[in-house]
């Protein structure tokens, strides 16, 4: 297995994803729990949205390690240039790139808002496939299934509920523009089920290629 060449798919697909990301942005809609919050405090604080993305998604790493404590493992911190990549690429999207892209026609704005759902669950369906590196905030809900009675769906939902509710409360409370809207509604109905289609038809691919091992047929819940 070329390990250069998991890499290098997996930068790819993280650059691409965050086109999706900013896309979802710039279509003005709403976004899905994580990215509404993201965006709301953005918003409020003047920075730029992907360096607010880095900035949680790290505070989920360390997290992690306050959770796992001694049996923590050195591989969890290389989630952190991962993400910082992450931000620094939304940022290249949203504010240059796109940054004059202005949809005055709601429909059309809907219509960019729920490509940029399929085309961004595509790519994060290859960086799981990859499973090189965790994204902090599942990998954290993972370690918290395997701790407490609850399944890591329960989990991420609870914390998708939070974000929704700091998101909304931070609206409220500095009169920042509403990021829970219909959007959000329409990447819930699309983007983990897409994950669930996108995911299995990816794996005989990524064999073939020598992407992953040989003999994966299966999907961690």
């Amino acid at each position: 297995m070329n390990l250069l060449k998991k890499y290098l798919t997996l930068l790819l697909s993280l650059f691409l994803a965050s086109m999706g990301i900013a896309l979802a942005i710039k279509s003005g809609v709403g976004l899905a729990a994580f990215d509404a919050f993201n965006q709301t405090v953005a918003d409020t604080t003047n920075m730029q949205v992907g360096t607010i993305v880095m900035l949680v998604q790290i505070f989920f790493v360390f997290l992690q390690l306050l959770v796992l404590r001694k049996e923590a493992s050195w591989k969890i911190l290389l989630q952190i240039p991962f993400v910082v990549l992450l931000g620094q690429f939304i940022n290249l999207f949203v504010y240059y790139i796109f940054g004059n892209l202005d949809l005055t026609n709601y429909f059309l704005r809907l219509i960019l808002f729920i490509l940029s759902q399929f085309w961004t669950s595509f790519f994060i369906s290859i960086m799981l496939v990859l499973d090189l590196i965790a994204m902090p905030i599942e990998n954290l809900s993972l370690i918290l299934s395997k701790r407490i009675p609850f399944t890591l769906g329960q989990i991420r939902l609870a914390i998708d509920v939070l974000l929704i509710v700091f998101s909304l409360a931070i609206t409220l409370i500095f009169s920042a523009p509403l990021s829970i809207r219909e959007g959000t509604l329409v990447s819930a109905l699309i983007f983990g089920p897409m994950l669930g289609v996108f995911m299995p038809a990816l794996i005989p691919y990524f064999e073939k290629w020598q992407l992953i091992d040989y003999g994966i047929k299966t999907i961690k819940d």
